[in-house]
């Protein structure tokens, strides 16, 4: 570069069995509520990049979350801990969660952990 500044380019080659730790959420806001749909599944490898989406979207204020479950085909237990650590976070200001599009597998897991008590599960 012609003012002496340095430019740095990095690549990051992600093959076919990485793609999913990689895969963005999808964050709809409407008016208050917001819905997040993760783009992989919520387990353990991918918790901390959701966590920090989440806390975004918490943070900036808003009247009800929805999450989207119809991209989650495996939940953890690392998984189950952040669902319930935003619920929590959430129940602070009374802001509601609701999960939707829930595979039959995850929602049976989810009522037989008695969680519909807190959030919805759809």
């Amino acid at each position: 570069m012609a003012d002496g500044s340095v430019c740095a380019i990095a690549f990051h080659i992600i093959d076919e069995d990485e793609k999913e730790d990689y895969a963005m959420s999808e964050i709809v806001q409407d008016g208050g509520s917001v819905t997040i749909k993760p783009g992989s599944d919520i387990v353990a490898s991918g918790v901390d990049k959701l966590k920090k989406e989440l806390k975004g979207v918490v943070e900036g204020g808003l009247s009800s979350l929805i999450i989207d479950m119809s991209e989650v085909r495996m939940l953890d237990s690392m998984g189950i801990g952040l669902l319930i650590a935003t619920y929590n976070s959430l129940k602070k200001n009374g802001t509601p969660m609701e999960l939707i599009h829930v595979s039959a597998d995850i929602a049976t897991l989810l009522k037989n952990m008695r969680l519909n008590q807190y959030f919805n599960i759809s």
